[in-house]
């Protein structure tokens, strides 16, 4: 969950960052699935549908029930989740990856990243992963566009202020 996230991962790299370079971090890359569609019952279909098939695949592929990740060097946080989502039934694991991510309408889903960024208290970049789960091609083009013309204008507005290293604001 995100409120997790901010404690266990976010506050940590941010106070690093900090002692580090002696300045403050830019934005945050989060990556994350979405699934857009202007009527908000057919995108909790196709959500359930391709995003709960991705989580199938990644659960299939990484065993994530099978406790080897914990010898794992770098997947310590997969064998972290997994005992902590251990007592779930596979349904209810794939329900709540689904609900950590994006997906509704193009208001629902800029209402979700709005309070993400609200609760995180960072900005963020999204590194979207739109065509999951063997989701037919004209499906993730139709939510492209969706996303391209409805979802991004608004999030990419949000951050005006920010200004990479070493790039002055234009006049």
């Amino acid at each position: 969950p995100w409120e997790i996230y901010k404690d266990s991962h976010l506050k940590p790299y941010l106070e690093t960052f900090r002692e580090t370079h002696g300045r403050a971090p830019g934005p945050i890359v989060l990556a994350e699935s979405i699934i857009v569609h202007e009527d908000r019952e057919r995108a909790r279909e196709l959500t359930e549908q391709y995003m709960g098939n991705y989580f199938d695949s990644v659960s299939e592929f990484y065993d994530l029930d099978g406790g080897h990740l914990k010898q794992v060097k770098g997947y310590e946080n997969y064998a972290k989740l997994a005992d902590a989502t251990a007592h779930m039934a596979h349904e209810e694991k794939r329900k709540a990856y689904y609900e950590l991510n994006l997906y509704g309408t193009p208001a629902d889903v800029l209402e979700k990243l709005r309070a993400r960024r609200k609760l995180l208290g960072h900005p963020f970049d999204s590194c979207l992963l739109v065509d999951t789960g063997a989701m037919p091609q004209q499906v993730t083009e139709d939510m492209l566009r969706l996303i391209s013309t409805k979802v991004l204008p608004v999030f990419q507005s949000w951050d005006t202020d920010f200004q990479p290293v070493g790039r002055k604001a234009e006049a």
